[in-house]
């Protein structure tokens, strides 16, 4: 039986191999176990990619990380919040970016008690992604304990968009810390034009747009969500916090609405993902992932 149990998963690899192989990229690098299934997995998402960019010029085209990358990851501890979890009708961005990418992830979904126990545990983190787009609102205390973790260099990725009812409360040292202040809502009508609220690439070379995907800017938005589009977020002075992408072109220190900052360990995202495109937004999250765990090991001793 355990002969015939190998025998069938080589098969399966060799037809997924003959694919990777047929569609262009190239032999599989030496990597552990899990980051050949990580390339893998890549080398699928970019076939569907391809096939779909002839109709969808947008849509990303992913790559497979980089072996010495995708070891470390394999082994990173990482810690998801997401409270659209909570709601059937939404899908998951960040479940489904990290379903192909290494990681020892804790998927927690929108279970905000447990968020609060896992942010005072004993456990490493790695990595911490805060993804509140149902306006759960991850405050007060919360960000006490996250401004922790992010002092002891763990990495994070934050969506918050209610930063206007927040940004004067305990979130305070972790903003002056980024070297970042809240600096005015985004509002949006009903039947708002969609270009309007589009965004702007600041610095369109970043890795966070390039890899392991790469991801166009968004020139108009899908207005899922109506009166409250955001927040727009200002550098503060002398900040070497980073604005990747703003509301209006060629903005590098106000109206970010994607920001890194503290070495590219943190970025912050001050808009709703589920207002632009799934496949963008399911790229942009595995980047931001990438890119915030790759900074976190350059600061590890």
């Amino acid at each position: 039986m355990m002969m015939k149990s190998n025998l069938g998963k080589l098969s399966l690899l060799s037809v997924v191999v003959f694919v990777m192989l047929a569609c262009g990229f190239g032999p599989l690098t030496t990597s552990p176990s899990s980051g050949v299934q990580t390339q893998i997995a890549a080398g699928i998402q970019a076939t569907l990619a391809a096939r779909g960019q002839a109709t969808n010029p947008s849509a990303p085209a992913n790559s497979a990380l980089p072996a010495d990358l995708a070891k470390r990851m394999d082994a990173a501890k990482i810690l998801v919040y997401e409270d659209v979890a909570g709601d059937p009708s939404l899908t998951p961005y960040v479940k489904t970016a990290i379903a192909s990418l290494p990681g020892d992830y804790t998927y927690l979904g929108d279970a905000m008690g447990t968020f609060m126990d896992k942010l005072t545990s004993d456990t490493p983190w790695d990595l911490i992604i805060m993804a509140a787009e149902m306006r759960e609102t991850v405050s007060g205390g919360y960000w006490d304990l996250i401004n922790d973790q992010v002092n002891k260099k763990v990495g994070l990725v934050a969506e918050m968009w209610y930063l206007d009812q927040i940004n004067r409360g305990k979130i305070s040292p972790f903003l002056e810390e980024c070297g970042i202040g809240f600096q005015k809502n985004w509002d949006r009508s009903a039947g708002a034009n969609k270009v309007e609220y589009g965004m702007f690439w600041s610095m369109p070379d970043s890795p966070v747009f390039n890899s392991p995907n790469k991801v166009g800017q968004f020139k108009w938005s899908l207005n899922y969500w109506t009166g409250d589009a955001g927040d727009f977020v200002s550098l503060s002075p002398g900040s070497n916090a980073v604005i990747l992408a703003s509301h209006g072109e060629n903005n590098t220190h106000d109206y970010g609405l994607i920001t890194s900052c503290l070495d590219g360990r943190v970025i912050v995202q001050t808009f709703a993902s589920h207002d632009y495109p799934t496949d963008a937004m399911v790229a942009l999250w595995q980047n931001y992932i990438t890119y915030t765990l790759s900074n976190h090991f350059k600061a590890l001793p």
